[in-house]
């Protein structure tokens, strides 16, 4: 669908251009977003627009770069609320505060849980674009690690659950003969399982650091 300055126009982001990185614009003021997202599509991004925290609640986070504008007081679920409720999801797009009022105190709290930043109303365009590109940069850096991490997931479930045993325990130090007598089995099947089991995760090291890393990774 062709990005348009039209808010109904550009609310529905599963329709959005693929290509583009999304900007989801989350406050009360219709105004405000108009102007926002105005200078953001002039700019080149594709933008939605929510008027509360429970809308976008209720639509599917983009899977390409993206991020959130989100004022922090509103009618209903406070924009504090929603960040709380978006970190539970498998991955949500990094967030950028707007606010009326200097400092408030959510400020430190929203920081703490991850808010690329604050915009304090009213802003510059400059302070707006910097903002955003800071938070699409990390968007982008976010689906790079995911993706990895995804990949390691995947190598990870082709193991057998007594590779998975065995690796777990060179991992935290075990040595092949500790191994044999926790499993109970001997110490050249033990060989045999790290074996299988480094080839099918596509490591070459044996190094309990590297496979504690491996492990750490997909268990995030």
């Amino acid at each position: 669908m062709k990005t348009t300055t039209h808010e109904e126009g550009t609310r529905h982001i599963s329709e959005g251009v693929p290509d583009l990185p999304t900007v989801l614009i989350v406050d009360d003021e219709a105004s405000f977003r108009s102007i926002v997202g105005n200078i953001l599509i002039m700019e080149g991004y594709h933008v939605a627009y929510f008027s509360s925290a429970e809308e976008i609640l209720e639509t599917a986070l983009p899977c390409g770069p993206s991020c959130i504008l989100l004022d922090v007081v509103m009618p209903g679920m406070t924009g504090i609320d929603l960040q709380e409720l978006l970190a539970e999801r498998e991955s949500c797009p990094p967030i950028v505060f707007i606010s009326g009022a200097s400092g408030i105190p959510e400020t430190e709290l929203a920081m703490k849980r991850g808010a690329v930043g604050f915009l304090e109303k009213p802003f510059q365009a400059s302070d707006l674009l910097s903002r955003v590109q800071e938070a699409i940069r990390k968007s982008e850096q976010d689906l790079v690690t995911t993706k990895k991490r995804m990949e390691k997931l995947i190598l990870y479930k082709k193991l057998t659950k007594r590779e998975k045993e065995v690796i777990r325990l060179v991992a935290k130090g075990y040595r092949n003969l500790e191994i044999a007598y926790e499993l109970n089995i001997k110490e050249i099947t033990v060989l045999k399982h790290k074996r299988c089991a480094l080839t099918k995760l596509c490591l070459d090291s044996r190094n309990r650091v590297v496979l504690y890393i491996f492990l750490k990774d997909i268990e995030r």
